[in-house]
């Protein structure tokens, strides 16, 4: 991972997309239609975009101590839950294309961005590894 200052989670990319993801949910979709009838997947995207937020700090501390990437799936997963809602709330016209295509397009990055740092940890878990032993053969 490139940081500029380890440390400083502000200079790690991927939480400063899930941190752009969040506030683009909270302004585009979470705040439209507040005169309409409430539907639920409204919070439920805001929701999801805070935790992927919270979950890529966790990752940004477990990179720093080099402690695996079980989390990063987690959160890879979460991006694939949102993704699906916030088609659905499109489909269902709850959000108008421009704010579906704006956070589509950082859900898109963060989900790059986690992808990028899970091959890292995968390199570098796999340097750790001792090679296999060879069995005598009888």
């Amino acid at each position: 991972m490139k940081i500029q200052d380890p440390g400083i989670i502000e200079n790690f990319p991927a939480w400063r997309e899930s941190r752009e993801l969040n506030r683009l949910v909270n302004s585009s979709i979470c705040n439209l239609r507040s005169d309409a009838s409430p539907f639920p997947d409204r919070n439920n995207l805001a929701s999801l975009a805070e935790s992927i937020m919270s979950e890529t700090a966790v990752i940004f501390e477990k990179a720093l101590a080099d402690t695996g990437s079980r989390s990063i799936d987690a959160t890879i997963e979460k991006t694939a839950m949102m993704k699906s809602r916030l088609y659905s709330m499109f489909d269902t016209g709850h959000v108008q294309k421009e704010a579906f295509s704006e956070v589509l397009i950082r859900l898109n990055r963060v989900r790059a961005e986690l992808g990028k740092i899970k091959r890292k940890l995968e390199k570098r878990t796999a340097k750790k590894k001792p090679a296999p032993r060879e069995t005598p053969k009888a």
